[in-house]
Protein backbone atom coordinates (compact mmCIF):
# COMPACT_ATOMS: atom_id res chain seq x y z
CA UNK A 1 0.00 0.00 0.00
CA UNK A 2 1.33 3.44 -0.89
CA UNK A 3 2.17 5.87 1.90
CA UNK A 4 -0.56 8.27 0.77
CA UNK A 5 -3.14 5.47 0.99
CA UNK A 6 -1.99 4.63 4.52
CA UNK A 7 -2.20 8.28 5.53
CA UNK A 8 -5.70 8.51 4.09
CA UNK A 9 -6.83 5.46 6.09
CA UNK A 10 -5.36 6.88 9.30
CA UNK A 11 -6.89 10.29 8.65
CA UNK A 12 -10.29 8.71 8.04
CA UNK A 13 -10.05 6.89 11.36
CA UNK A 14 -9.70 10.23 13.14
CA UNK A 15 -12.46 12.01 11.24
CA UNK A 16 -15.46 9.76 11.79
CA UNK A 17 -18.37 11.55 13.40
CA UNK A 18 -18.21 9.47 16.59
CA UNK A 19 -14.45 9.96 16.97
CA UNK A 20 -14.78 13.73 16.59
CA UNK A 21 -17.63 13.82 19.11
CA UNK A 22 -15.54 11.75 21.53
CA UNK A 23 -12.59 14.10 21.09
CA UNK A 24 -14.72 17.16 21.75
CA UNK A 25 -16.08 15.47 24.87
CA UNK A 26 -12.50 14.75 26.01
CA UNK A 27 -11.55 18.38 25.55
CA UNK A 28 -14.56 19.43 27.61
CA UNK A 29 -14.45 16.86 30.43
CA UNK A 30 -10.94 15.44 30.40
CA UNK A 31 -9.75 11.88 29.84
CA UNK A 32 -9.55 11.00 33.54
CA UNK A 33 -13.15 11.98 34.28
CA UNK A 34 -14.33 10.06 31.23
CA UNK A 35 -12.48 6.84 32.05
CA UNK A 36 -13.71 6.99 35.66
CA UNK A 37 -17.32 7.31 34.51
CA UNK A 38 -19.50 4.17 34.75
CA UNK A 39 -18.53 1.53 32.20
CA UNK A 40 -21.92 1.78 30.48
CA UNK A 41 -21.83 5.59 30.17
CA UNK A 42 -21.37 7.70 27.06
CA UNK A 43 -18.23 9.24 28.57
CA UNK A 44 -16.58 5.88 29.15
CA UNK A 45 -17.53 4.65 25.68
CA UNK A 46 -16.13 7.83 24.13
CA UNK A 47 -12.74 7.55 25.84
CA UNK A 48 -12.55 3.89 24.82
CA UNK A 49 -13.29 4.98 21.25
CA UNK A 50 -10.37 7.43 21.31
CA UNK A 51 -8.00 4.93 22.87
CA UNK A 52 -9.10 2.12 20.58
CA UNK A 53 -8.61 4.31 17.53
CA UNK A 54 -5.07 5.22 18.56
CA UNK A 55 -4.24 1.61 19.38
CA UNK A 56 -5.44 0.63 15.88
CA UNK A 57 -3.43 3.46 14.32
CA UNK A 58 -0.40 2.05 16.11
CA UNK A 59 -1.19 -1.50 14.99
CA UNK A 60 -1.31 -0.30 11.38
CA UNK A 61 1.75 1.95 11.62
CA UNK A 62 4.25 -0.12 13.62
CA UNK A 63 4.79 -2.84 10.97
CA UNK A 64 5.40 -0.27 8.21
CA UNK A 65 8.80 0.30 6.70
CA UNK A 66 10.78 3.08 8.35
CA UNK A 67 10.19 5.55 5.50
CA UNK A 68 6.43 5.03 5.71
CA UNK A 69 6.43 5.40 9.51
CA UNK A 70 8.28 8.70 9.12
CA UNK A 71 5.53 9.92 6.79
CA UNK A 72 3.00 9.06 9.50
CA UNK A 73 5.11 10.85 12.11
CA UNK A 74 5.13 13.96 9.92
CA UNK A 75 1.36 14.32 9.94
CA UNK A 76 -0.06 12.54 13.00
CA UNK A 77 -0.14 14.04 16.52
CA UNK A 78 0.77 10.74 18.19
CA UNK A 79 2.85 12.13 21.05
CA UNK A 80 0.33 14.90 21.68
CA UNK A 81 -2.59 12.49 21.87
CA UNK A 82 -0.72 10.00 24.04
CA UNK A 83 0.04 12.81 26.45
CA UNK A 84 -3.63 13.85 26.47
CA UNK A 85 -4.82 10.27 27.06
CA UNK A 86 -2.02 9.01 29.32
CA UNK A 87 -3.87 9.40 32.63
CA UNK A 88 -6.78 7.34 31.28
CA UNK A 89 -4.35 4.69 30.03
CA UNK A 90 -2.74 4.47 33.48
CA UNK A 91 -6.13 3.92 35.09
CA UNK A 92 -7.09 1.22 32.59
CA UNK A 93 -3.71 -0.47 33.08
CA UNK A 94 -4.57 -1.09 36.71
CA UNK A 95 -6.82 -3.89 35.42
CA UNK A 96 -5.00 -4.65 32.16
CA UNK A 97 -1.23 -3.95 32.27
CA UNK A 98 -0.96 -4.37 28.49
CA UNK A 99 -3.63 -1.79 27.64
CA UNK A 100 -2.62 0.49 24.74
CA UNK A 101 0.96 -0.82 24.59
CA UNK A 102 1.13 -0.45 20.81
CA UNK A 103 0.03 3.17 21.14
CA UNK A 104 2.74 3.74 23.75
CA UNK A 105 5.40 2.13 21.54
CA UNK A 106 4.36 4.28 18.58
CA UNK A 107 4.44 7.38 20.78
CA UNK A 108 7.97 6.51 21.91
CA UNK A 109 9.07 6.06 18.29
CA UNK A 110 7.60 9.43 17.31
CA UNK A 111 9.21 11.07 20.33
CA UNK A 112 12.59 9.69 19.27
CA UNK A 113 11.96 10.81 15.68
CA UNK A 114 11.05 14.32 16.87
CA UNK A 115 14.33 14.54 18.77
CA UNK A 116 16.41 13.35 15.83
CA UNK A 117 14.99 13.53 12.31
CA UNK A 118 11.78 15.45 12.97
CA UNK A 119 13.14 18.75 14.15
CA UNK A 120 11.32 20.67 11.40
CA UNK A 121 8.00 19.21 12.58
CA UNK A 122 7.79 21.94 15.21
CA UNK A 123 7.61 24.82 12.73
CA UNK A 124 4.81 27.36 12.77
CA UNK A 125 3.22 26.26 9.52
CA UNK A 126 2.96 22.68 10.79
CA UNK A 127 1.25 23.96 13.92
CA UNK A 128 -1.55 25.27 11.74
CA UNK A 129 -1.91 21.95 9.99
CA UNK A 130 -2.22 20.14 13.32
CA UNK A 131 -4.70 22.57 14.88
CA UNK A 132 -7.17 19.76 14.18
CA UNK A 133 -5.65 17.64 16.97
CA UNK A 134 -7.44 14.61 18.15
Amino acid sequence: MAATDILAVLHNMRTTEYYLEAEMLRRKKGATAMVCAPADSEDHAAIRCLLGTWEMIAAITLPLAEAQRKRVFEVMPILHMYTELEDAIKILREKDPDYATKFERLMNEQDFWLKTDGLSYRSGHVGGVHAYFG
